[in-house]
């Protein structure tokens, strides 16, 4: 069976992985607008800290260091936040927490909002964690050397 000369050759495609977008100081700056958004106890100057120097000195793995403790804080404290609010149901659901339903409801559509501050906030951590990751492979440090005190 010939090829037709004049029918559309296909190319194969070059399978490429999706590109982490870059990171900069506006990745940042909503990261820190998330995390103070959330209301939870996170240190979310700790987060301006890292850009304005860490990130700012491409010093890669320290500020990825820096973030990922954070974002394993704030997955702690959502998580006791999580079974604080499963505990308070109990109590509802048992009589134990007097509300009327108008109020139940009310409570569960702030903390529904709440929980989707705390879910906006891992992703913005998460967006900036992988780029980190990138960076600190694709960017070789260079030591700092710590003056002596002799």
């Amino acid at each position: 069976m010939a090829m037709n000369e004049d029918a559309p050759q296909e190319i194969p495609e070059a399978r490429t992985e999706p590109r982490i977008p870059a990171l900069d100081k506006m990745a940042f700056a909503q990261l820190l607008n998330a995390v103070r958004q959330s209301g939870l106890a996170v240190n979310a100057d700790a987060v301006a800290a890292v850009r304005d120097n860490e990130f700012r000195t491409k010093r890669y793995q320290k500020a990825f260091d820096v973030v990922e403790g954070l974002y394993m804080r704030l997955g702690a404290e959502a998580a006791r936040r999580q079974s604080e609010l499963l505990r308070q149901e109990v109590r509802y659901k048992s009589g134990a927490l007097k509300m009327t339903p108008k109020e139940w409801l009310l409570r569960q559509r702030r903390e529904t909002e709440k929980t989707q501050k705390i879910e906006l906030a891992r992703r913005h951590f998460t967006r900036v964690l992988d780029a980190l990751t990138v960076m600190r492979v694709e960017t070789p440090e260079t030591p700092q050397i710590e003056p002596s005190e002799d």
